[in-house]
């Protein structure tokens, strides 16, 4: 059997007619918010539970021929002792990881300046990488009481962080994000 086999055969499992793939990734802040919405408080438990209500779903195998799963997922169980993957596998789905690479071709990038750049323009900005699962990039020129037109003032950069913040998203440097996405 050559290497290719098992890709084959992987490829073949989730292109199968009549099925799809479930994209169940969703990052620690975007499941949080989503449950908030809904008065359920996010702990891993109740992150567990909501993934084995989904992944046993009567007939899901019908339908399903793949799941995306976040990194937490693969070392969880089900209440009774279950792996959550071998609740996909056991039923014929092929389950995926979201390994958080990142292909540095379709990052976007916006603007971090006071002519471009506003507090509604950040929080929808954020909105946007959250409702995504995305990464949100800021560039500027300078930062300096009186930016030049291609920078931004100390006040923008610091509601910027203070949107993260509160939002309980990372801030990290270029080099930080750049071996994140192992570039």
């Amino acid at each position: 059997m050559t290497h290719a086999d098992p890709l084959s055969a992987t490829i073949a499992d989730l292109v199968r007619p009549g099925r799809g793939i479930l994209a169940a990734d969703e990052s620690g802040p975007t499941i949080t918010k989503r449950f908030t919405a809904l008065g359920i408080e996010s702990t891993e438990t109740t992150r567990r539970d909501y993934r084995a209500m989904l992944f046993g779903t009567p007939e899901a195998e019908q339908y399903l021929a793949g799941v995306i799963l976040f990194e937490e997922t693969i070392g969880q169980r089900t209440a009774d002792g279950t792996p959550l993957v071998e609740v996909l596998t056991r039923r014929g789905i092929v389950p995926g990881v979201n390994s958080g690479d990142v292909d540095l071709q379709f990052l976007r990038a916006m603007p971090l300046i006071n002519r471009q750049m506003d507090h509604v323009g950040i929080e929808r900005a954020f909105d946007a990488a959250e409702t995504n699962n995305g990464w949100l990039i800021f560039y500027g020129h300078d930062v300096t009481e009186k930016p030049s037109p291609w920078g931004c003032s100390p006040g923008l950069l610091n509601l910027a962080l203070e949107v993260a913040a509160r939002r309980k998203i990372p801030v990290l440097t270029m080099a930080e994000a750049l071996q994140c996405a192992r570039a």
